[in-house]
């Protein structure tokens, strides 16, 4: 529950005055395409590079604000691109970004997190759900479902937001008639 602390005040305001705080990468905007649907998370990934396996949570040793009511004690690092959605579980952070990535990290250890991959635009949402161990991850019109009851963490189906399902590896290509952009996720009380 100590970390859990320290890892929600490393998500909120850090100091002004602090120096070392590491600010997000540059997001780099191509012209508006005759595709652009308008949807801003869909420009976000303009521009991103490919994405990168590892990260990294450094402590941050930092000055602090007086008076602040968050202290800014960690830094997470590992995304190419804006970090667009997290959600935090216990000893576990979900970050996911405008790099095509979800990077799951392991609070307790500091280890290097799982990055999951397959997801064609930015990925704008999160969710975990903690009774089934399953992972949610919106990007465009597709949720993908993540199984992270093993160390080898993969996607197990596609979710669309027309109601209907794909396989797990289904070639998904841009917004399909039928189809709209997902911007959020949350979970149900049952």
């Amino acid at each position: 529950m100590h970390l859990m602390h320290q890892t929600l005040h490393s998500i909120g305001n850090c100091s002004e005055d602090t120096n070392d705080v590491p600010t997000s990468p540059p997001v780099y905007r191509r012209g508006v395409s005759r595709e652009d649907n308008g949807d801003v998370f869909s420009r976000l990934g303009a521009g991103t590079q490919d994405p990168q396996p590892g990260g990294n949570i450094k402590e941050l040793n930092g000055r602090y604000k007086a008076g602040s009511p968050l202290i800014c004690t960690h830094v997470v690092e590992g995304h190419s691109n804006s970090v667009l959605s997290i959600k935090v579980h216990n000893q576990m952070l979900f970050t996911a970004a405008a790099d095509r990535t979800v990077k799951v990290w392991d609070l307790r250890t500091n280890a290097t997190p799982h990055c999951l991959t397959g997801h064609l635009g930015p990925v704008a949402a999160v969710e975990y759900d903690r009774v089934n161990n399953l992972l949610f991850s919106a990007s465009g019109a597709f949720v993908k479902v993540w199984d992270l009851r093993s160390s080898n963490i993969r996607p197990i189906i596609t979710l669309c937001s027309s109601g209907t399902t794909l396989p797990a590896n289904a070639n998904l290509s841009d917004l399909v008639p039928g189809e709209c952009s997902i911007t959020a996720l949350t979970m149900g009380a049952s």
